[in-house]
Formats: C-alpha cells, structure tokens, sequence
C-alpha cells in the first residue's frame, strides 16, 4: 500500500455507525477514498557517526474530511503549515522554535519542519522508511527508542502495538521482531537472547503487562540510575512467543470507551523494551553487544470539555493525569534540548522512565499521529509543537560493547602460547640453549635459589641468568633478612661487593670525596648517595663482564623504558606535545629517569664493549693456536723425513701401514703375488730400501 495524497474533490461524509466502526478510520476510509500515486519517497536514513537532533515523523490519520484549506502539507520539504486563528477562532503567534508565519493570499500559516510527512501511508511503508535500519543496528549493539504521541484516535496504538488479523495492519513492534528473529536465523559465526518487557504507567503506578495478575513495579532509585523491581523480563526464542507475549500485554491495557474510538482508548502510557544480547563464536571476537528497541506509546491528551455529557467518559482524575505527566514529560523535553544544570526527572513515573531513553547515547524517534480533520486543528496543533521541541534533543547513538571474559581468556592463553612458540623457534635458528620462557617449576626455583646462594657466599664466581622468569627467584631468594643502618652493631663489618647491582660497598664508598665531587662532575643529574650511608648504587664491574649483573642492567633499562612511555603517554593524553628540537623543559621526574636511563646505557654498552672485546681475543687465541699446530706439524714431517723416523703403530694393521708407506716413499716395488702385510715381504723391503738411501748419499 503506497503513500498516496489525499485528493482536493469534495469527499462523500461517512455516516456515524461507518465512523464509530472500528475498521473505518483505518481501512475502510483508507480504502474508500484514494488518490493518485506519487513517486516513493527515500527511506529516512541518519548519518551513523556524529550527534544528530531526534528524527520526528508526522503521520495523518486516513480520513474523507481532510480540511486542505487549514492544512497544507508539503512532502518534498516535510513541512506542515497550519493556519492561525483556524483552532478554535484565535490567533496563534509563532514561538521559538518555529518558522515565522508566512502570508498566502492574505491568510497567515504556522510552518512546521519534520524529517518525513506520511499521507495514508501503510504498515510496511512505515516500517521501511522510519524502522528498518534501527532494526539492523540494534542487531549490532546499540540502542534505540521509537516514541508515538497525538491525540485520541490519531492512530498511536495502531502504529506500535496493532495485532492485525491480516499481516498488512500490524504494527511496528510485531514487524520489528518478526525481522529480528528472521536474522538471528541466518547468523552463522554469533549467537544471540531476546528479552521483552512490558509496563503500563497509569497516573503514578507502574504495571507490569507481562504478569498475569498485572502485578504494580516499585521503582527503586539509586542516585545516576534506577531500577524496575519486580518487573518481568521475559526470554523468548522464537517469533511466535514473542508475538504472544505482546498480544496478551496488550489485552491487559487499560482503557475507556470514546465516542471516537468504539474500541475504547488508551488512558495511560505503555512502554515496551526488547533486548538483545548476542555473542560471537570467533575467538578473534571476544566481545558481547548489547543493543536494545524501546517502544513508547504515550496516552492521548485532550480537554474534559470535550467528552459529551451522555458518553461513560473515565473520571477527572484519569484524564488530569494523563495531561500533567505529559506537561511534566515536556518540561523535561525542553531541559535537555536547553541543556540545562537541572533536570525534572523524579517530578512523576514518566519522566522517570523515559530519562534513560531518551537522547543521550540512544537514537531517539517519533512518531506524531495528527488528525487531518477541522474540527481536531488545536490537537494536531499541540502535537506538533510537542514534535518540535523533541526535535531539539540531540542524541549520539554509541554502540554497547562489553568483554566476553570465556573468550578473552581463551584469546589471551592462544596468544601467550603462540608467542612461547615463536620465542623457541628464534632460539633455535640462532643456535642457542632453549630457555625458560614460561612459569618456572617448583625444581627450577629451587636450582635458581642454590645457584644465587652459592654466588652470594663466594662459591660461585659468575650467576647465570638466561630469562626475565629467573628475576623473580633471584630477587626473592636472598635467605638472609635485611638489617637497617641504624641496627647494625658497632665494629661490624660490611661485606664488599662482588661488581653487582644490589646494596652493598661500591667504590663510591671507597674513593675519596675529591674523586666523588669529579665524578659527579664527569656526570651530571645523577642522585647523589646518602650522606648517612653507602645507599643503593652500581659498583666498577670487573675485567670481564658479569652476566647477572648484565641482565639486571638490561631489566632496568627495560623498565625504565616503559615508566618514561607511560609517562610520555600520560602528558600526551593531557594535551601536552612534546617537542625535543626545540628542547621544551621537562618535568623534574622525566629528568631524573631520562638521566637514570642514560647511566643505565652507558655501562649497558660498556659491559657489552668488554664482552665483545674478549670474544675478539679469544678468537684472535685461537687462530694463533690452530697456526702454531700447523707449523709444529710440518716441521714434525719434515724431521721424520730427513732422519728416516718410521712412527710405531701398535697391531698388525698399524705395521702393514707403516711398511707400504716406507716401501712407497723408497720406491720399492712389491713382487707380484706378494702381499704388502707379509713379515718377509716387510722386512726385505725395508732392507733394500735402507741399502738404497746409503747408495744414494754416498753418490752425492
């Protein structure tokens, strides 16, 4: 059913049994009476990033006596105009937030802006151009509010909540979990639970619908935010039930007769919320989003006067209700679109309510249903009014993200695991001994602690240190317990340093206090020691590099690396840039850890320089050795060879050897058949070869 204007011909009355009926303001008049057909309109589609005011819609009620000379509406613009002094023969002056009145033919207009104008518009129209994408982001974790006002008969009810023996006429409440649970059906990598909750706001009281007696809500209020207790918050995990549960809440509703209304209508505000909680089964998506859709229905205001006498009209006390909570709800409409320090939130259960659901971090709309008709202008009038100053709430929709602790923790045990194995394998292409990547075992911390205990009585002369986890032990492992300066007795003795970082004697405490004042002078910003003791400090290492005390330098190195990106984080969020060419002065602890840092650097690269500088000896040792052999063995060759030196080998093999060698190097050829190992054959031919060397020295 497309939106369609309504026509400028003189339209045929309806009798008063076809108007009290309750299918003819809906469907029978919408039926009757159609005009021609205007190109689609584009569905109202927000901008999802940044603040926006609240979208309103304006929805005319289908009737055959719509008064086109009070109202003219203009769809291309979405914009109203009413003419003032048409309400009830008085003039209207404009007001801020309105245009000002423009002058037709000597006729003067009130304009209204809104986001949409809907002329006999269907349910699925509706839906499409003012819900759908709601819907789809409310899948995704945030948040939204669709809000419905107007006076009695304007089509409210019908709008949220209308069950509709025929799909065409229901509302948007049915259509919007209908597309809800058609969704979650086609997911495939999250899961997700939909809760529904209903109330009713009857003057001060809260109902809940979803009860079977209708049992009243307690609101309790806890300062920034409050709490519905005892209301029922129903988990539903198909389309069917939900719908169900919203049917039989709708039935609870309470209502009274009206002569424009043969169903009766609604005296008091209903709100319904559905929420949805889906998780994601990737692990690469630890994370829950939590996105809820509230429906609010608010009741029709309207005059006492103009109920007539003979009709079963509900008490005074009803409809002043009814008129005070939505004065209260204006108000609170115009403190948050002025921004104003108070808020009257607790003045009655609506504003109450609506606080939280409103603006803010939600993606407010409404829906104003307005009468075309003459005889209802000062109706259509405030209701538009009322849209106007909604249209002043900005809001910020933000989408509702929370941590799933299964799958973080899954994610994170994925990770470390990863990371160990990638460390392992780098140890391994670099050729070098597995270390202790992971948590130490009860074994490991006990050789860890013998091995420093060994180190701290002398025993040990170098403490390895192979991993950050073996820190822990070596720190923790000291047996004996720390005696202050002050409870030390007198004459005794301090053990000196062995070149590693810890308290104890440096050579600080050794040099004289010349030496000190050139060395503070050679470096400068370091922290002096304290002048009642020796305090902690980094003594002269050694001739060759202490392991131990080359990891605790990396450590600190390390940790001071991160205090000062922590700190240079914290200024960074403050607004602070820092700027290291035009040299901007830091703050007096960044100094102190940036010269800490620099120390640190230095004796890093010094004990890396010795350790360097010693593997390059050795190395240089060792060639020269590898020379020396070779030299010594040629000059063993040569000897052997000069003095006719024959080595001995032990066994039979070792001789054979010995003698085919002697018998080669002679150039002694053996007989055929004879084999080289034979003792005879060995013996004759070292007898002719040394009777051939003698022939051959006595020639030369």
């Amino acid at each position: 059913m497309p939106d369609q204007p309504i026509t400028d011909k003189e339209p045929t009355r309806l009798s008063a049994r076809e108007y009290n009926s309750p299918e003819s303001t809906f469907r029978q008049a919408a039926d009757r009476k159609r005009g021609p057909k205007l190109g689609k309109c584009e569905p109202y589609r927000p901008d999802p990033v940044g603040p926006r005011p609240v979208a309103t819609f304006v929805r005319f009620a289908p009737t055959s006596c719509f008064d086109h000379e009070c109202i003219k509406v203009d769809r291309e613009n979405s914009t109203v105009d009413i003419e003032c002094g048409a309400a009830n023969g008085k003039l209207l002056c404009s007001k801020k937030g309105f245009k000002a009145p423009s002058t037709t033919l000597n006729r003067k207009f009130l304009s209204f802006g809104a986001d949409m104008v809907f002329l006999n518009a269907s349910q699925d129209y509706l839906f499409t151009h003012t819900m759908e994408d709601m819907v789809d982001k409310a899948l995704n974790g945030f948040s939204g509010t669709m809000m419905a006002c107007g006076p009695v008969a304007a089509g409210k009810t019908y709008t949220l909540f209308s069950p509709g023996e025929r799909y065409p006429y229901r509302g948007l409440v049915a259509r919007t979990i209908e597309r809800v649970f058609k969704t979650l059906s086609e997911w495939d990598e999250r899961t997700a639970a939909v809760t529904i909750s209903f109330i009713e706001i009857v003057g001060e009281n809260v109902y809940d619908l979803l009860s079977p007696k209708k049992k009243p809500i307690t609101i309790v209020d806890n300062g920034k935010t409050f709490e519905l207790k005892g209301m029922t918050r129903l988990r539903v995990i198909t389309a069917e039930l939900a719908l169900t549960a919203l049917f039989r809440g709708c039935a609870l509703r309470t209502s009274h007769p009206h002569p424009r209304n043969a169903r009766g209508s609604s005296t008091g505000h209903a709100v319904l919320s559905v929420g949805i909680e889906s998780r994601s089964l990737v692990e690469t998506e630890p994370f829950d989003r939590h996105g809820e859709l509230s429906f609010v229905d608010l009741a029709g205001f309207e005059k006492i006067r103009s109920w007539e006498s003979g009709t079963d009209r509900p008490g005074p006390g009803v409809l002043v209700d009814v008129n005070k909570s939505m004065t209260f709800l204006e108000q609170l409409i115009m403190s948050m679109a002025d921004n104003r320090s108070y808020m009257p939130v607790r003045v009655s259960k609506l504003t109450h309510i609506l606080r939280s659901k409103i603006g803010n971090q939600r993606d407010t709309r409404l829906v104003a249903c307005v009468s075309g008709e003459q005889g209802h202008l000062a109706e259509t009038l405030a209701t538009l009014r009322f849209a106007v100053r909604l249209r002043g709430v900005i809001c910020a929709p933000k989408q509702e993200v929370i941590d799933d602790p299964t799958l973080l923790l899954s994610k994170l045990k994925k990770d470390l695991t990863c990371l160990r194995q990638e460390l392992d394998m780098q140890d391994m292409m670099a050729r070098r001994a597995p270390k202790m990547h992971g948590d130490l075992s009860h074994q490991e911390r006990a050789l860890v602690q013998d091995q420093v205990e060994l180190y701290l009585d002398g025993k040990l002369e170098q403490l390895q240190v192979v991993s950050v986890k073996q820190i822990e032990p070596v720190a923790a492992s000291d047996p004996r317990p720390s005696v202050p300066a002050h409870g030390r007795e007198r004459g005794s003795k301090r053990r000196p340093s062995r070149g590693r970082v810890g308290r104890g004697e440096t050579d600080d405490d050794r040099s004289t206090p010349g030496d000190r004042s050139r060395r503070d002078e050679r470096t400068p910003g370091a922290a002096s020691a304290d002048q009642s003791g020796p305090g902690f400090g980094v003594g002269v290492a050694d001739g060759r590099p202490n392991a131990a005390a080359l990891c605790e330098l990396r450590c600190q190195h390390s940790s001071l690396m991160a205090e000062l990106q922590l700190l240079q984080a914290e200024r960074h969020v403050q607004g602070e840039r820092y700027d290291a060419e035009d040299n901007l002065v830091l703050s007096a602890e960044e100094r102190q850890l940036t010269g800490r840092l620099r120390r640190l650097s230095a004796q890093l690269a010094d004990c890396q320089d010795s350790q360097l500088t010693l593997r390059r000896e050795l190395v240089e040792a060792q060639r020269q050795l590898t020379e020396r052999r070779a030299a010594l063995a040629a000059a063993l060759a040569d000897f052997r060879l000069r003095h006719n030196v024959v080595p001995e080998e032990p066994g039979a093999a070792g001789a054979a050897r010995v003698s085919s060698d002697t018998a080669a190097s002679a150039g002694v050829q053996h007989p055929p058949g004879a084999e080289p190992g034979a003792p005879g054959i060995y013996y004759t031919a070292q007898k002719r070869a040394r009777a051939q060397l003698r022939r051959s020295r006595c020639a030369k």
